[in-house]
């Protein structure tokens, strides 16, 4: 018994790596910094980075509580180089700045990555700018790891947002071993399973705890896993867009465990419809390794423990790695099958233009360019 108190213990430790922790050197990188970003360096202080403000400069900015709420009578700071720092001393409540840039453009910028305490993948898709010069509402849509770890205070944070409805992809025994904790008042919680009986968080766990590991090829089960999504499971990602289309459920998060696969994949599928580039989309894919690498890498040290050592490092990275390859997989399952993601998202998913459109109009804000036009240069048009 005592055993097999201590293996589920490693256990628990390894499917919530992913979900903790932040960059390490190796993980792969990314940076937002050629757009307007906003990164949390203390508890108490942010720093805003943009590469193009020493020559666009001095950018104003300017602070609210919510995107309508900015305080454009008293600045917050002035940005002449890539880099400002700003005081930010509750945490809990999200600040949004607005940079004002001397030839007229503005930009809304707010941390992607809410600075919870025992949900470190917890994160904003706004922001991103699609093909038509659009961007992604911030504060509408968001994904993340498993909740139930989360602390008193990170409870507090999310009751602030507010959230209006919770996604739920993990399977059965996942929520019936790690029941979220939610934020007040509570969310509607939907439960959208999917996992497959080779590719899901509880039967890796099952062959990590009987140390029957050595013959997997994680890599491929990974890329394997992300086709299944594509193939097995329209009918639950059908579904989640129906859920999302409602204007009277946002703020929405959705999450599994990790908040790598089955979410990552979930925020391809978002993205894409709303028509953000696929390098975009890849990238908002990748910002899990810059997250959840040190701590991703400590649990694989005790993991390999575990198994004695026996297993190579590499082997096991994949279980806690958000690699382009796997996204990839899926997404070239949907080209080769559909032939497109358009028509994928109409006959597969059951997603018509209307709907498509009303999501648009749900998540998006500015005005589309006119037919034909290319996107501007840049992070792109005026807020309106």
């Amino acid at each position: 018994m005592k055993r097999r108190r201590t293996s589920l213990a490693v256990l628990t430790v390894v499917v919530l790596a992913a979900s903790v922790g932040c960059a390490g050197a190796s993980w792969p990188e990314y940076s937002e910094a050629a757009e307007p970003a906003v990164e949390r360096t203390r508890r108490d202080r942010v720093a805003i980075l943009w590469d193009a403000a020493p020559e666009a400069g001095p950018v104003v900015i300017y602070a609210g509580i919510t995107p309508d709420s900015i305080d454009r009578t008293d600045p917050v700071a002035t940005m002449t180089e890539r880099r400002v720092e700003i005081e930010d001393p509750d945490w809990r409540t999200r600040r949004y700045f607005e940079l004002h840039v001397p030839d007229g453009r503005r930009f809304m910028v707010v941390e992607r990555r809410l600075p919870l305490e025992k949900a470190n993948n917890f994160r904003d898709l706004g922001g991103y700018r699609t093909l038509d010069g659009r961007r992604v509402r911030w504060g509408m849509l968001y994904r993340s790891d498993s909740l139930h770890r989360l602390s008193d205070d990170d409870v507090i944070a999310l009751s602030r947002l507010p959230l209006r409805r919770i996604i739920d992809f993990r399977d059965p025994d996942e929520r019936r071993t790690r029941v979220s904790r939610l934020p007040k008042p509570e969310p509607e919680l939907v439960t959208i399973p999917v996992a497959t009986e080779q590719f899901s968080a509880t039967s890796i766990e099952k062959r990590i705890r009987d140390r029957e590991v050595a013959d997997i090829d994680f890599w491929a089960l990974m890329e394997q896993g992300n086709r299944e999504f594509v193939n097995d499971f329209e009918e639950e990602f059908s579904h989640f867009f129906v859920l999302l289309a409602n204007p009277e459920a946002t703020p929405t998060v959705f999450h599994c465990t990790a908040g790598k696969d089955r979410t990552g994949f979930a925020a391809a599928l978002v993205l894409l419809a709303l028509g953000v580039p696929r390098d975009t989309v890849i990238r908002d894919y990748l910002l899990t390794n810059l997250y959840t690498a040190n701590a991703a890498e400590r649990t694989l040290f005790w993991l390999r423990a575990y198994l004695f050592f026996q297993t190579p490092a590499e082997q096991l990275r994949p279980l806690f790695q958000a690699q382009r390859d796997f996204l990839e997989a899926a997404l070239d399952e949907i080209d080769e099958r559909w032939g497109s993601f358009d028509v994928y998202l109409r006959e597969a998913l059951g997603v018509p233009d209307e709907r498509r459109d009303a999501l648009r109009t749900l998540l998006l804000r500015g005005d589309p360019l006119s037919a034909g036009a290319a996107p501007a240069p840049g992070p792109g048009p005026p807020l309106p």
